[in-house]
């Protein structure tokens, strides 16, 4: 067996590592396209009321159901709940949480991306008490914020896609 490279062939390879390398010093792409992801992940985990991964979240006191409002059963939203609701005031208080864990740029939200990584996650008042429960505020623990091995590889992944295309297309972008 033979195996001979052109002089041609031995620039486009390297041209192509020259390429790769360049890709993994600039990761913004793919990285804001894991946070939108991310993003769309925590809206699956409200709408499916933290079905996503396991059981569902803990039904609301039927004095919660009341002061929401009734019939209104959203658990960690309040996007229709009653005015006067929530406990954090004015006009850009209404469902805070579930804005600042799925629209860009929302109020109360973390979110921190560089090449290399990304800090998502939210301040807003009371998270932590929903996320893990508080017995001195009698909350039960409500994890919104369950990202499952699948989510991970997903990830995995759309970077290592975003790493490996020059060498997949055998092209430069």
């Amino acid at each position: 067996m033979i195996f001979e490279m052109s002089e041609e062939g031995a620039f486009h390879v390297s041209g192509l590592l020259d390429f790769g390398a360049t890709k993994g010093r600039d990761t913004a792409v793919v990285m804001e396209r894991i946070v939108a992801d991310m993003m769309r992940v925590e809206r699956q985990t409200f709408y499916a009321q933290g079905r996503r991964g396991g059981g569902s979240w803990k039904p609301l006191l039927p004095d919660t159901v009341r002061k929401k409002g009734v019939g209104y059963q959203n658990i960690l939203r309040t996007d229709l709940a009653n005015p006067g609701y929530s406990k954090i005031g004015g006009a850009q208080s209404v469902d805070t949480l579930f804005k600042s864990l799925t629209q860009p740029g929302a109020r109360y939200q973390i979110l921190d991306v560089t090449n290399s990584t990304i800090l998502f996650g939210t301040e807003r008042p009371y998270a932590g008490a929903h996320q893990h429960g508080s017995w001195m505020r009698f909350i039960p623990a409500r994890p919104f914020m369950t990202f499952l091995p699948t989510d991970e590889e997903r990830w995995t992944r759309m970077m290592s896609e975003h790493l490996m295309a020059p060498f997949m297309t055998g092209e430069k972008e």
